[in-house]
C-alpha cells in the first residue's frame, strides 16, 4: 500500500473556500432558470463579469460587490428578507434597555384590554380584577362558611 508524502497531505487538508453565486430570471419572465457560478471570491467583479451588458432590476441585499453594477444602469431592489432584518434591529434599538435582556414586562388589565404598566393610557378596570380574578376564589372559601363574595362586599362598594 502506498501513502502520500507529508506534504502532499498538507496539501490536502488545506480547504479553499468557494463562493456561489446565483442567478435567476424574474417571476414574470417567460423563461424559468437558476445559474449557478461558483467563483474563488466575493469579488463585485464576479457578477459584473456574468451580467456583462444587461441592464434590469437585480434583487440583492447590502453587499458593496452590488455597487459598480448598480452605479453602471442596473436598478436594485432590495431583499425583503434584509429589509426585514433592518426592521427588527431598528425595533430592537428602540426598546428600553430592560427588555433588551430578557426583562419582563407588568401588564394591568384596563378598560380598553391589557396594556404595559409603564405606559398606561386607560384607567384600570377594577370591575376585571373582582368579578374574574378575585370573585372564583374567594366563592371557593367562603362557600363551606354558608357566605358570599358578593354578600361580603356589596354592602361595600358604595365606598367606592
Amino acid at each position: 500500500m502506498r501513502g502520500h508524502r507529508p506534504r502532499d497531505r498538507e496539501k490536502l487538508a488545506v480547504r479553499a473556500s468557494r463562493y456561489l453565486w446565483a442567478y435567476a430570471t424574474g417571476a414574470f419572465e417567460n423563461i424559468k432558470a437558476v445559474v449557478y457560478d461558483f467563483c474563488e471570491s466575493r469579488s463585485g467583479e464576479h457578477a459584473r463579469r456574468f451580467l456583462g451588458d444587461w441592464r434590469g432590476s437585480l434583487t440583492c441585499d447590502d453587499f458593496s460587490g452590488y455597487k459598480a453594477l448598480i452605479a453602471s444602469g442596473v436598478t436594485e431592489v432590495g431583499c425583503l428578507a434584509h429589509a426585514r432584518r433592518k426592521f427588527f434591529d431598528l425595533h430592537a434599538a428602540n426598546r428600553p434597555q430592560q427588555y433588551q435582556r430578557g426583562g419582563w414586562i407588568q401588564y394591568v388589565m384596563t378598560q380598553s384590554g391589557p396594556e404595559p404598566l409603564e405606559a398606561l393610557h386607560s384607567r384600570i378596570d377594577y370591575e376585571h380584577y373582582l368579578v374574574k380574578q378575585l370573585q372564583p376564589i374567594a366563592d371557593v372559601i367562603l362557600q363551606p362558611l354558608g357566605d358570599s363574595f358578593v354578600a361580603l362586599t356589596s354592602a361595600q362598594k358604595v365606598l367606592f
